[in-house]
Formats: C-alpha cells, sequence, structure tokens
C-alpha cells in the first residue's frame, strides 16, 4: 500500500495531461471515417475505460491525502517526487528528523486509508495492488540519530 500511495503521488501531476491526451484520442476516433464501425467502438469502449481509471485514480488520491495534515501532505508529496530529506527540512524551516517522522506518519495514514478503502470494496483501483510490503513506513529512508 505504501508504494501505491508513493507512486500515486509521483503520478499526479501527469494525470491531468493523460487525461487530456485521453479526450483528444476520444475525438479524433469519433471523427475518424476510416475506421469501421466495430473499430471505433472498440477504440472508443477503451479510451473511455482509460480515462475512467485516471479519474479514479485522481479522486483516491484526493480523498487518501485528504487524511493528512497540511505538512503532512507537503512532506509526503515532496518526498515521493524525489525531494531529500535535506531539502525539505530546508524548504519547511523544520528539521531531517521531522521530516522523516512526517513522512513516515503520512505514509502510515495512507497505508490505513488504502486498507480501509479496500476492505470496504469502494475502489476497484485497489483489486490488483499488492499488500505484501514491509513493515517500516518506507525502506529507503535511512536512520535519524536523536
Amino acid at each position: 500500500m505504501e508504494r501505491f500511495a508513493i507512486a500515486a503521488a509521483k503520478l499526479m501531476p501527469r494525470l491531468d495531461r493523460l487525461a487530456a491526451r485521453t479526450d483528444a484520442q476520444l475525438e479524433r476516433t469519433a471523427a475518424d471515417t476510416t475506421l469501421t464501425t466495430g473499430q471505433a467502438i472498440d477504440r472508443m469502449l477503451e479510451l473511455t475505460e482509460r480515462k475512467r481509471a485516471i479519474v479514479g485514480l485522481a479522486a483516491l488520491y484526493e480523498r487518501m491525502v485528504g487524511v493528512l495534515r497540511p505538512r503532512e501532505r507537503s512532506v509526503f508529496e515532496q518526498r515521493a517526487r524525489g525531494g531529500t530529506e535535506e531539502a525539505i527540512a530546508a524548504s519547511l524551516g523544520i528539521s531531517r528528523a521531522t521530516v522523516v517522522r512526517t513522512y513516515e506518519t503520512a505514509l502510515k495514514k495512507c497505508k490505513w486509508f488504502l486498507r480501509a478503502a479496500e476492505a470496504v470494496g469502494t475502489c476497484p483501483l485497489l483489486e490488483n495492488v499488492s499488500v505484501s510490503l514491509p513493515h517500516k513506513a518506507d525502506a529507503h529512508i535511512g536512520d535519524v540519530t536523536r
């Protein structure tokens, strides 16, 4: 679940572009006179399903990060997009140890949210997500000396 949360954070900036591109492909397919009716229908169904998945992922992500406090969301999104702990700490005016703790807390909350969504069956996107992940919030975060 943590990997899904991190991947979703990395993907979010691209979703708007992908949705717009899918809309354009739908319009081109509808206007394409070289396709047979069957081919056009198949292509439009494929594109519509892609658009539904994009919208579903965006909605899931927004609900997931909605459970985070503003600082947790900021740290989570910056870290998920490749920001270093030191750079995040400097940008927010907090210590590296606080970044690590905040990120781990955010990951736990995201994991709890995704598990709850999966348990109540409100998110078909989670059906193929593996849940066999390490217990540590994030294996690549270095140890912090206190």
